[in-house]
């Protein structure tokens, strides 16, 4: 029965999904500043899709991420942490980025909830990512929606 339980807990532990950031995963790491987001709404009149570029200048608040390398996520307003998450990447693969240079696709799942994530792409420089604790989030329906834009 011993020899069970250990190998019922050597199991556990080497099967969970790794929240600390290694190799190509830590191009996450880092202070990630809000510069502006990307709003879709749907134009029905004409059945097309309007694009509005919005600034984080328009806001008196600033806003940002950051990412450590031992898998805390912390989202953060006016320079003070808000939130505090374990960081869980069940995807992180090289992507079809619309961004330069090489990006990786990536969803983080904050403290291994699937109702607490959010996707995009990273690079060096520009992580880009859903609705994710702005002032500007998903509506009720399909749209508005948006893409944020964070650069380090």
């Amino acid at each position: 029965m011993k020899y069970l339980a250990i190998l019922f807990t050597a199991l556990l532990f080497t099967s969970c999904i790794k929240d600390k950031l290694e190799n190509e995963t830590l191009i996450l790491e880092g202070n990630w500043n809000w510069s502006h987001s990307v709003e879709y709404t749907y134009d029905s009149t004409n059945d097309t899709i309007l694009t509005n570029i919005i600034s984080a200048s328009n806001y008196s608040e600033t806003y940002g991420l950051k990412i450590e390398k031992k898998g805390r996520v912390y989202t953060m307003k006016n320079g003070s942490e808000e939130n505090k998450y374990r960081l869980v990447l069940p995807t992180f693969k090289l992507g079809l980025c619309n961004l330069s240079g090489e990006s990786y696709e990536y969803e983080i799942l904050l403290n291994n909830k699937d109702d607490e994530k959010f996707n995009g792409c990273v690079n060096s420089d520009t992580l880009v990512t859903s609705d994710i604790h702005l002032p500007l989030s998903k509506g009720a329906t399909d749209y508005p929606y948006y893409k944020h834009f964070f650069v380090k």
